[in-house]
């Protein structure tokens, strides 16, 4: 999962290399049509919908990680 996400991200930003701890807008200046795109290209690969108030959370590339985990039910403790 962490694998797709980070190849989502890096197409969305043509970015790399990533760490959970890279922030999506400081590091690797993602504005927001590269944002929507990452959205949508999530959406798609896990069959997920994320809401706008969903998006309004991620900052962080751990933050990505952790709402793909929460959607598909795979939360870890």
């Amino acid at each position: 999962m962490k694998d797709t996400i980070h190849r989502i991200i890096t197409e969305c930003t043509f970015s790399y290399p990533l760490t959970e701890e890279v922030s999506l807008i400081y590091d690797l200046y993602m504005d927001s049509m590269m944002f929507t795109e990452m959205v949508i290209a999530l959406e798609q690969a896990f069959a997920i919908e994320i809401s706008d108030a969903e998006t309004q959370n991620l900052f962080l590339v751990r933050d990505v990680y952790r709402l793909v985990e929460k959607k598909r039910g795979a939360v870890s403790p």
